[in-house]
């Protein structure tokens, strides 16, 4: 098995509408979770803490590290038809996929701004998670294996 050289280009439109893709999802499933569960319905707001929290974290790891390690791509990223594999062009393990997704807060509080920084300044149009576990998004058709010469 011969990995083809895949083209390195920054895809930001198309990463910046999985993100967002995934995380509506993640905070529909979020929200249901915490309205079933709400400690104080009476009071108008939403509220679950302690142990109810447990469950929301369970789901982050289930919907982002484990979908990314299992397929190589979340929800969001499948639909806009992006990979994330690992730079040498392997595809990545739930561990790989568990460092990249640690750097979602550092993300998410900077609103994107380090993200996008940083995907249009390195040169394999890595984020700070990319750069932490050493992965590449792609385009799903620029993923190619060609079959090993036999000789």
């Amino acid at each position: 098995m011969n990995l083809e050289p895949i083209p390195l280009k920054p895809y930001l439109a198309k990463r910046i509408a999985a993100t967002l893709i995934d995380y509506v999802i993640f905070s529909l499933i979020t929200g249901v979770y915490v309205w079933a569960f709400n400690e104080n319905p009476d009071s108008g707001g939403l509220r679950v803490t302690g142990a109810a929290v447990i469950p929301v974290i369970i789901m982050w790891f289930l919907y982002f590290p484990l979908t990314e390690g299992l397929s190589g791509a979340t929800p969001g990223h499948d639909f806009m038809k992006l990979k994330v594999v690992c730079a040498n062009g392997r595809p990545i393990s739930f561990s790989t996929a568990l460092k990249r997704r640690i750097c979602d807060i550092i993300d998410l509080s900077t609103y994107g701004v380090v993200a996008i920084i940083l995907i249009l300044k390195t040169s394999k149009h890595q984020r700070l998670g990319d750069l932490l576990a050493n992965t590449i998004v792609i385009r799903k058709a620029d993923f190619k294996i060609s079959p090993k010469p036999v000789f």
